[in-house]
């Protein structure tokens, strides 16, 4: 039964605006067969089930039923962590990764969440293939926050920041034309596109897909675009570069309305971080708006503390200053790899 439940809520037929294998990666793909010899992942697969039907039956609202599941679920992989040999096993494994699935990407908007500079480089040279598209945004992406801690231990003028702003403005530079190459890719999709296509027809799938990495780009594009605008606040062409990008966010979470909610999720990283960046007091006007909009998607989501934790990393406008106390927090995204 278990199985059955997973299999509808994950199988390819299933709308793209409510499904959970394209919402959250192609790993849930992998679960089914690995159901009924791991207490911990069933039960965490089994909360997660309720929980995405309650979801799409309620608007975004859980039940005490799916609640009691979650909770049962997080006691029974305690025991298992607790204990040496199960902790080990690759069940327990899906069944963490099952439980955080919907929470990796909460780290950049987390301060509690940090990861150490080795951990970063761990995570910027991943296994990914360089030559992909989602690889190269990750290994562009990766580079940020390790830019950031390194801008914490020196003074502007030092040889360090000089080669420091150097690569913030390559690295700015390489997400800038991978953001115009998957423009492309996804109006090019967008074209082929006839009137009437169901959600489930494939070209809706490529379309989507394309969709959701531009618009992972296009918040990646504003990260850079800030940190690059740190070391040089006068640059006119960054401030340029942030209002377009800004008004793509707002055209962007238009377009991918006819996905949501779950497979428009992605949208709220992409307007969350523009609104908070661009110093443009009518953008944030109108990605305010779309945000508040979205959140309607998800009513248990906490939007306030996310923004207020970007804000604090992005008033830090002098990061080769001694005194900076910029922090960058783990949110890489989770959403590249299930693009």
């Amino acid at each position: 039964m278990l199985t059955q439940k997973l299999v509808f809520a994950i199988e390819p037929a299933v709308d793209l605006r409510y499904n959970l294998s394209w919402a959250f990666g192609g790993f849930f793909d992998l679960l089914p067969k690995r159901l009924g010899n791991n207490e911990a992942l069933d039960a965490c697969v089994s909360a997660l089930v309720s929980a995405h039907a309650d979801f799409c039956t309620n608007q975004g609202q859980l039940t005490t039923h799916a609640l009691s599941k979650h909770s049962l679920a997080l006691n029974i992989l305690r025991d298992h962590l607790d204990d040496p040999v199960k902790a080990r096993a690759a069940d327990t494994l899906c069944a963490v990764m099952v439980l955080l699935m919907g929470q990796i990407v909460e780290g950049l908007f987390n301060p509690k969440i940090q990861f150490s500079a080795k951990e970063w480089e761990i995570l910027a040279d991943n296994d990914l293939d360089p030559q992909t598209l989602e690889g190269r945004l990750m290994r562009c992406l990766g580079r940020v926050p390790i830019m950031l801690l390194r801008a914490r231990t020196i003074h502007r003028g030092e040889q360090r920041h000089l080669e420091l702003i150097q690569e913030a403005r390559a690295q700015h530079h390489i997400m800038s034309n991978l953001t115009t190459e998957i423009r492309k890719l996804m109006d090019t999709s967008e074209q082929r596109i006839p009137s009437g296509s169901k959600y489930k027809m494939s070209l809706f799938h490529i379309h989507a897909h394309y969709q959701r990495l531009y618009g992972l780009a296009i918040t990646f594009a504003i990260l850079l675009n800030r940190l690059v605008r740190s070391f040089d606040k006068d640059d006119a062409c960054l401030s340029e570069e942030m209002e377009r990008l800004s008004k793509e966010a707002i055209d962007l979470a238009e377009k991918a309305a006819c996905y949501r909610p779950l497979g428009a999720s992605w949208v709220s990283l992409c307007l969350r971080t523009a609104q908070v960046a661009t110093e443009n007091h009518e953008l944030k006007t109108e990605l305010d708006k779309a945000m508040t909009d979205y959140a309607r998607d998800f009513p248990r989501m906490d939007m306030v503390s996310p923004a207020s934790h970007l804000e604090s990393l992005f008033s830090n406008k002098h990061l080769g200053d001694s005194k900076s106390t910029v922090t960058w927090s783990s949110d890489i995204s989770q959403q590249i790899l299930l693009s």
